[in-house]
């Protein structure tokens, strides 16, 4: 087990090859992983074949086990000969078992030699239908460990022809059953990519498991050029890593070739000759290149078929690319171009459009309503454009659409409610959509009721839609809806819940059906959002209920939330619910509210096998439980908070490992631990390595902390640099665990009662650096202060009845002063003047001190402070560092005799506008007036300006500021008060 010293790292490097592991460290002894027992594998095919409800498993036990051991250990091999095995006969089982493919690994293939894992594989793979395995092998295209996108595989994959004839499925059906196929033989992976941003949100990302892209190259072999250099007849599929000049290929060669695609040439700009001989390509990405200008011979690949070139430099693209007439997909996001091409109809076989991103596409074409074939329309990400002017008039003739993306596009300022209406009316004529996106439309404020005309849409959502305060009654109509995402916010007529068919999320409620039988927790099946709460999960009537849901299987889910009303009677127990929950592995963040069971469900005890990328979790109100799972194990966990968990007696943060029978201290990434009304609490052995510390009501942990640690062999002390205490009722000089905490920097104490410490605590607070005092009933500071020789800040917020002590001037190395609504607190005392290095003194909502300080002779008494808040209370303002007093009538003047742009729809303050309009932004003035006035004031600097506006750097505010006004980009929530108290100061 890893256990790094604080702030040290650890590089843990993975490989299969022994060679490689001793070339990367020469003073680390490899570390050997076991491979799993030939029972192990013999279980995971059992799990993946369904073995237990056959009727013949008797018969195929023995079977079954010599299997197992053929896969040498490997859960790969194991997943996918289970899944291979499960609508297999028994005399398939054993043809299986006697496949002359085991004998592979003494072939004379190298690339098979010594694989046992690679000759299940390659069974799996012979057991494919032909179509099926086209698919799969064409996957050899990607690099290893590249993330794939679900919908731009499968459309390679119909452009190539690889869907083969069906008369009841479709290519795209087909394609997806493919895909369900090479997922359940694990040739096929979900992956979990970085932070995509709300643009990706529904993408579906696969990568492939290395051995398993071997085998797919193996296959493809000499089908697959990624040389760059001349190849056979047989090269299919042409990998290439520059763009920058024709391609030198033959011409025989350059026939059979029918996708090309551009490596790792995202600095290298696009040549036409380095596709153009390829003249019978069908795939065409370009998506790593430089595209300064699509070149014209675009044209003469007549039959392109998928054409992916995003970030287009130039602001048109040639018109010849509407002579493409087997192009079905076509991916420009990100483009500069301004306008499509007028005949852009003419591409009638066109099905998938992405033009996210686009911003400079402000109109459609007429012709525009003549693609009747498209399926997918992309127009996300496209903010302050006016593009839906036209849209309205052509969306409705696109009668096939069944994917339209339109967030963001309903964002341009002063547009009539009407013209919205007109847009969603149009919409809501296309009979066969399915998935509709209109989040982050802030200019949305209703929903006409002609959306319930939407009767095939299974998808709507409404997220970030701000002004969306009610969704339309006809909603219940739309008997194919299965997710519908809103904000909280966002109301439905409470008496048409119970006839709804859809999940509202992301805060889904369970409501129990009409006839009390059952509750709805099964519309959760068709959902997969990367946010989900459950709420008031008492209403669920069975376990099997919740199982239906198949949570484990929802692997886009980042942030899960359960939760139950702590009052409310329960059908089943809620051990019995959660144990059917299972979280997929992709969550990040974990809330469980109101649970009232004893004991925890089986996976959450083993909950660092489930739940590996879990960075928070939050558990609250838990009244009986008496373990905790074994956090510290979470190798990623950084955020941990236990609120309310009456019943919990221990917490062992140690971590038995087996060698010569020491505790290891366990998580590694902790930042915060949050421990709230844990009123029996004790901390067993060590407290957990966090940075932060919160401790409400817990004096039991409080006064209890680290006792048996010097019988764990553990270390007492803690990393822990930043502490708050709340509403503790045991005296300060009983907090035993400030004996445990030599790094601790940062002191809060809220709401205390008792602060009456001893000198083995002072000693342990010799150097803290900042104190903050809240809401505190003492009517004077506690006299030990003056012990704490490193005190660089004090802060006091809500001590009402606290008064300032004359030896307040004895903190020799106080630097910051902050008072906050201490309304008892009538005067400085004198002796804040003998504090010499004080910098900063800040009172707020303290009316009578601040008036008290407005005299001359109490502003003597802070010359010396450099900076001082409000400026008022300053003896010489133009010295202080804030913003000093500016002409405001000149400021005022100008921006009254500005005339406002249309886009902006706010002014502040509101005593600048000559127009009350309703609005979300700060009105655009003449920035150099303003600028000016700041800046010609005595004393002031540029500097002084940046401080102050540094933390609004990308907000509206800022840039007036500085000079420069955003004018694209999302609505956001700005602190407007800043500029109005700037404005109006006295």
């Amino acid at each position: 087990m890893l256990m790094p010293h604080l702030g040290s790292k650890v590089i843990v490097v993975t490989t299969r090859d022994e060679a490689i592991a001793r070339k990367v460290s020469s003073t680390v002894m490899p570390f050997k992983l076991d491979i799993l027992t030939d029972d192990m594998c013999w279980t995971i095919i059992k799990q993946k074949s369904s073995f237990e409800n056959r009727p013949d498993k008797k018969q195929l036990e023995q079977i079954g086990r010599d299997i197992a051991i053929k896969c040498g250990g490997m859960a790969l091999a194991a997943q996918s000969l289970g899944y291979m095995l499960r609508d297999m006969t028994s005399d398939k089982w054993q043809s299986v078992r006697d496949s002359y493919i085991w004998n592979l690994s003494t072939s004379e293939d190298p690339s098979l030699r010594n694989h046992e894992v690679l000759a299940s594989l390659l069974l799996s793979y012979s057991h494919m239908p032909e179509f099926l395995k086209l698919c799969f092998s064409y996957c050899a295209i990607f690099r290893k460990g590249q993330k794939i996108k679900k919908y731009d595989l499968i459309h390679q994959w119909i452009a190539l022809g690889f869907t083969g004839p069906s008369r009841i499925l479709g290519p795209m059906q087909l394609c997806e059953k493919y895909v369900s196929q090479l997922l359940g033989m694990s040739f096929l992976e979900y992956s979990k990519a970085p932070q995509r941003g709300q643009r990706d949100k529904y993408v579906t990302l696969f990568t492939m498991h290395d051995l398993v892209h071997d085998l797919a190259r193996a296959i493809l072999a000499d089908q697959v050029n990624d040389k760059g250099s001349p190849g056979g007849n047989s090269c299919h599929y042409a990998l290439i890593t520059y763009c920058s000049k024709p391609l030198q290929l033959s011409p025989s060669y350059l026939e059979n070739i029918r996708a090309l695609h551009f490596r790792a040439c995202h600095e290298i700009e696009l040549h036409g000759g380095a596709f153009s001989p390829a003249k019978c390509i069908h795939v065409l990405d370009l998506s790593e290149c430089l595209i300064q200008k699509l070149p014209d011979c675009i044209g003469q690949l007549k039959q392109l078929r998928y054409l992916r070139a995003p970030r287009i430099r130039d602001k048109m693209i040639p018109n010849c690319i509407t002579e493409l007439s087997e192009l079905t997909y076509l991916n420009l996001r990100d483009s500069h171009i301004s306008a499509l091409p007028e005949s852009i109809g003419d591409m009638k076989g066109l099905m998938h459009l992405d033009l996210a991103g686009c911003a400079g596409i402000c109109e459609f074409p007429k012709s525009f309503a003549e693609l009747n074939q498209l399926v997918h329309l992309d127009l996300s990400d496209r903010y302050y454009t006016k593009l839906h002017l036209s849209l309205s008039d052509t969306i409705g003739n696109l009668i096939n659409l069944r994917y339209l993306n339109l967030m963001g596009c309903i964002n341009s300022w002063g547009v009539p409610d009407d013209q919205v209406g007109n847009l969603l009316h149009s919409v809501s004529t296309l009979s066969n959509l399915e998935h509709l996106d209109l989040s982050y439309n802030s200019n949305l404020s209703t929903i006409p009721e002609s959306i319930s005309n939407l009767r095939k849409l299974h998808t709507l959502d409404l997220s970030c839609c701000c002004n969306l305060e009610k969704l339309p009654d006809s909603m219940y109509q739309m008997v194919s809806l299965k997710v519908l995402i809103v904000d909280k916010e966002v109301t439905l007529d409470e008496s048409m819940l119970s006839r709804l068919n859809f999940a509202s999320l992301p805060q889904f409620v369970v409501h129990a059906s009409s006839d009390k039988c059952c509750s709805y927790i099964s519309l959760l099946q068709h959902t997969n959002t990367d946010d989900l709460m459950i709420d008031r999960l008492e209403n669920v009537k069975s376990s099997e209920e919740a199982q239906s849901i198949e949570l484990i299987d929802k692997r886009n889910i980042e942030v899960l939330r359960f939760e139950w009303t702590s009052a409310a009677q329960r059908f089943v127990d809620d051990k019995d619910v959660l144990e059917k929950l299972v979280p997929p592995s992709s969550v990040q963040k974990l809330t469980i509210v109101g649970y009232r069971s004893v004991s925890l469900p089986g996976w959450f005890m083993d909950i660092t096998r489930y739940l590996p990328n879990l960075l928070e979790i939050n558990l609250y109100d838990f009244p009986r439980c008496k373990k905790l799972p074994p956090l510290g194990l979470l190798r990623n966990l950084e955020y941990p908070g236990l609120h309310r968990m009456d019943g919990l007696e221990e917490w062992t943060t140690t971590h038995y490992s087996g060698k010569e029978g020491s505790n290891e201290l366990m998580f590694p990434k902790l930042q915060r631990l949050t421990i709230e009304q844990c009123a029996k609490l004790r901390i067993k052995s060590c407290l957990p390595r966090a940075m932060y510390l919160y401790i409400k009501d817990c004096d039991t942990m409080l006064s209890s902390c680290g006792e048996s640690s010097s019988h764990s062999g553990t270390s007492s002390s803690s990393p822990l640099t930043c502490l708050n205490v709340a509403e503790s009722k045991v005296p300060m000089h009983q907090w035993r665990l400030l004996h445990h905490l030599p790094a601790l920097r940062w002191l809060t104490i809220t709401g205390c009662s008792d602060l009456t410490t001893s000198p083995h605590i002072i000693h342990n607070l010799s150097f803290l650096t900042e104190l903050c005092l809240k809401f505190l009933s003492q009517a004077e500071l506690p006299r030990w202060l003056v012990e704490l020789t490193s005190l660089e800040q004090l802060t006091l917020r809500g001590c009402a009845s606290m008064t300032l002590p004359e030896w307040l001037g004895e903190l020799p190395s106080l630097k910051r002063f902050e008072l906050w609504n201490c309304k008892g607190i009538r005067y400085l005392p004198d002796s804040i003047q003998q504090l010499t290095k004080l910098e900063h003194l800040s009172i707020h909502d303290c009316p009578t001190l601040e008036k008290r300080c407005e005299s001359k002779e109490n502003k003597r008494k802070l010359s010396h402070i450099k900076e001082v808040v409000p400026s008022s209370l300053r003896a010489d303002p133009i010295h202080g560092t804030l913003m000093g007093k500016v002409r405001r009538d000149v400021v005022r003047s100008d921006v009254m005799n500005t005339r406002r742009p249309a886009h902006i729809t706010k002014i502040v303050p509101s005593s600048l506008r000559a127009d009350p309009i309703r609005c979300t932004l700060i009105g655009k003035v003449r920035q150099g007036v303003l600028r000016s006035a700041v800046m010609n004031t005595p004393g002031f600097t540029e500097e002084d300006l940046r401080v102050a506006v540094s933390h609004l750097e990308e907000t509206f505010h800022g840039s007036v500021y500085m000079g420069t006004l955003v004018e694209k980009g999302p609505v956001v929530p700005v602190r407007t008060g800043l500029l109005s108290r700037f404005l109006n100061r006295d």
